[in-house]
């Protein structure tokens, strides 16, 4: 009787699983999945803002932000819009809200008369304009 207890025991020993080269291999998986993901950068807008000697500073988040490229592209808090998407957005906005422009240098003039214009139509007297 005693042989058989003596098996029995034996077996239970020896079914143990080593899980040091597991949690290895979830490590070096961790490490690859870190260095092959792609971050995604901030969209910017590059402009090249016309010179000022007057200087006030604004806080990142003090207004909302229209620019105009040199091509003539609008974009309103660095998403690309039209005339028409801009309206239908500052419709909604409070007529104290600050309007911040910003104008590339080389940005055809007609462009800044446009928003200027439908900012008037639009009762948003509360302007500024972004320069270096």
């Amino acid at each position: 009787m005693n042989l058989r207890n003596k098996s029995k025991s034996r077996n239970r020993e020896e079914t143990t699983i080593d899980l040091t080269p597991m949690v290895d291999v979830v490590f070096l998986l961790i490490i690859f999945f870190l260095i092959t993901t792609t971050f995604q950068k901030e969209k910017t807008i590059n402009l090249d803002l016309a010179k000022s000697n007057s200087s006030k500073e604004f806080k990142k988040d003090e207004g909302l932000t229209i620019s105009i490229d040199k091509e003539g592209k609008y974009y309103y808090q660095k998403k690309e819009a039209t005339i028409a998407k801009l309206k239908d957005i500052l419709q909604n906005e409070k007529k104290k809200e600050l309007i911040l422009i910003k104008s590339d240098k080389d940005a055809a003039y007609k462009h800044v008369v446009k928003i200027m214009g439908l900012l008037q139509d639009l009762d948003l007297n509360n302007i500024d304009f972004i320069t270096e």
